[in-house]
């Protein structure tokens, strides 16, 4: 018996978005070294960034990694219709345009799952000593792995 009679049809579209290309690259750039057989032009810019380029784009790609929400909010919760998926300064406009507190928010969400998944106790409040105590045990225990 069959559950389809007539043809299939299926729609792929794809559109060009500012946000989600720059994300990509920079998270291929960033694990050029973990990665086998990449394109030359990854391995070159990442080869030829500058070291704190390169640590910004490591700190803000584990950001992206530990929180998902952080994706929403930079690139994939951006309307179709905007021109920050086409116009860097419409992009740079849109997220200045959020209040700086939501950035906050996140980091500090991503921050809380990334301690708990690695068992280190993640402060209850926003306190810079205690988030200092735990990011520090994490850092020595990712050191140790």
């Amino acid at each position: 018996m069959e559950l389809i009679t007539g043809p299939l049809s299926i729609q792929t579209s794809f559109r060009v978005s500012l946000p989600h290309d720059l994300f990509a690259s920079l998270i291929l750039i960033e694990s050029s070294e973990r990665l086998a057989g990449v394109s030359e032009w990854i391995t070159r810019a990442a080869a030829t960034m500058p070291k704190a380029l390169a640590a910004e784009t490591r700190a803000m790609v584990g950001f992206l990694r530990y929180c998902p929400a952080a994706w929403g909010h930079l690139a994939t919760g951006i309307p179709a219709s905007h021109l920050a998926h086409t116009d860097f300064d419409a992009w740079l406009k849109l997220l200045q345009a959020r209040p700086a507190k939501s950035y906050r928010a996140l980091a500090l969400e991503a921050l809380r799952r990334e301690l708990i998944r690695q068992g280190v106790t993640a402060p209850a409040m926003a306190k810079a000593a205690d988030l200092r105590r735990a990011v520090a045990e994490y850092n020595t225990r990712r050191a140790a792995e």
